[in-house]
């Protein structure tokens, strides 16, 4: 299960970040390394870097890594709802904490996304959801 989730998760991602083509919001600095512009005759910008890290820098939507540290860790959350029976009627709210700590080690990993310029938060949020579904 736990393979299978992962595996469909990363396939449905790579499928997404080509077709769409979202730039990096450090894709300045992938277009433009040493930070000259550069423009063409008609007044076009012209991107100098090099083309294999440009071509990386248009796969930030959505966060494969959000999206696999979802998929991982929700399964296990799920996984471990079921062990520990958490949701029984007769259940303490302490039966919550090792549901929900994997799920918010996974939002962690989506947030060091953010704040490493990355991705945008729109493509950590996108990625969550398509992890856990």
């Amino acid at each position: 299960g736990l393979l299978y989730s992962v595996l469909i998760t990363g396939v449905i991602i790579d499928a997404i970040k080509d077709a769409v083509g979202r730039p990096r919001p450090n894709f300045f600095w992938r277009c433009f390394p040493d930070g000259q512009d550069f423009y063409d005759d008609l007044g076009d910008v012209i991107c100098h870097g090099d083309a294999s890290v440009i071509k990386e820098g248009h796969k930030s939507f959505p966060s494969g890594h959000t999206s696999w540290s979802f998929a991982g860790l929700g399964f296990l959350s799920l996984y471990m709802s079921g062990k520990i029976q958490a949701f029984d009627r007769r259940g303490h709210a302490a039966k919550l904490c090792p549901v929900l700590l994997p799920l918010l080690a996974a939002a962690l990993v989506g947030v060091s996304r953010v704040d490493n310029y990355w991705h945008h938060w729109q493509d950590v949020f996108a990625g969550g959801l398509i992890g856990l579904t």
